[in-house]
């Protein structure tokens, strides 16, 4: 199973950045095109706000704890929703990385191995929001939350993990769109391409 993390979107100006349109198409959707084809089942993680999700045809979900309570919040409402219907493993990916690789799923589970999560390592650097978790983490990351844990790259810290490595043109695709500006620059780079 693979779930979309929604944000606060506070570097994206407000508004919900997963609607953002990208060549007339919502950026979500770009990513849920892209996952539909590595996972067995999608869902999205919404923060409260479902409604606007409702249209993509997967399911949605609201994260752990208070709304906007950080990244860690929303990773562990996905082990918890998955492990219900019985999955094994989680794939997060976030809502506003349009061109995801489409071996993603594939890579995160080759670098997993028998550890307990597997994240993206980016030229170099932790991608955490790139990740994929075994289900049985629920408890681990819940106590992670409530000690006050709510960045993922100090979640990863934390737990039994392997990286999978991407550098070039495939990090280059699991670049995201963080503020109004990114998405600009990237549809000016599609343009030219």
């Amino acid at each position: 199973m693979s779930f979309c993390p929604g944000g606060a979107s506070r570097r994206f100006g407000g508004g919900n950045k997963a609607l953002a349109l990208l060549s007339e198409t919502p950026l979500i959707a770009w990513v849920l095109e892209r996952l539909k084809r590595q996972v067995d089942a999608v869902a999205i993680n919404a923060n409260g706000e479902t409604a606007c999700y409702e249209g993509f045809g997967y399911p949605v979900f609201t994260d752990a704890g208070p709304t906007q309570d950080g990244p860690v919040a929303g990773i562990l409402a996905a082990l918890r929703y998955a492990a219900q219907f019985g999955f094994r493993d989680v794939m997060t990916v976030p809502c506003d990385a349009p061109l995801i690789p489409a071996d993603l799923a594939e890579r995160l589970r080759a670098a997993r191995g028998p550890a307990s999560c597997a994240f993206a390592m980016v030229e170099g650097k932790l991608n955490p929001v790139f990740a994929l978790y075994r289900t049985d983490l629920c408890a681990a990351v819940a106590e992670a939350f409530d000690k006050g844990i709510r960045a993922p790259r100090e979640l990863a810290d934390l737990l039994d993990a392997n990286f999978a490595v991407f550098t070039g043109e495939e990090a280059r695709a699991l670049a995201d769109i963080d503020t109004s500006m990114d998405l600009a620059m990237f549809l000016r780079s599609r343009l030219a391409n």
